[in-house]
């Protein structure tokens, strides 16, 4: 419940329960520009940091978004997406930046799940994954942050596209 409080995505009334807090787009773009520079920074430091082990970890969860992406399973890709992040923490090595990349990434799902149906292109999304995965396992630090700064990019073409600017996506 403190998690969820924290992330912004609940709101507690003391003796009256909690709430649902309503989406924020100005809050969405906020969570984006914390996503660039954080991401970027695990990204890279995976990419750096990583053991052989993960880096082989890394390449299978590229693989599987790629083939994700053809079959275009939505649960699939969101459950891979968990994966994904837990081994960029763990690989990363850095447990400062995994708390900040934590504090905003509830609010970066709910909003995906709420608009990828209409708005989303799932087959981008887990093709920009797989390409930051991908840059880990070939431990490429400097590809892995522009791969992070491509995903951010085609995220924020897509809260642009939900909040009415066609020219978003």
């Amino acid at each position: 419940m403190q998690r969820l409080q924290d992330q912004g995505l609940i709101h507690t009334v003391p003796r009256r329960g909690a709430q649902i807090c309503p989406i924020d787009i100005t809050l969405q773009f906020r969570a984006q520009e914390l996503r660039r520079e954080v991401e970027g920074l695990l990204a890279r430091c995976a990419a750096a940091r990583a053991t052989d082990e993960q880096r082989a970890q890394f390449l299978d969860i590229s693989r599987k978004f790629e083939g994700h992406a053809e079959s275009r399973d939505a649960i699939a890709i969101m459950d891979l997406d968990i994966e994904h992040h837990s081994l960029l923490g763990i690989a990363a090595d850095n447990s400062f930046a995994m708390k900040a990349m934590q504090s905003v990434k509830g609010v970066s799902r709910r909003f995906w799940l709420l608009h990828y149906k209409k708005h989303g292109d799932i087959r981008a999304m887990a093709m920009a994954h797989a390409r930051v995965a991908g840059a880990i396992a070939d431990a490429n630090p400097e590809d892995a942050e522009r791969a992070v700064e491509h995903l951010v990019d085609y995220v924020e073409k897509f809260t642009l596209k939900v909040v009415g600017f066609e020219g978003g996506n």
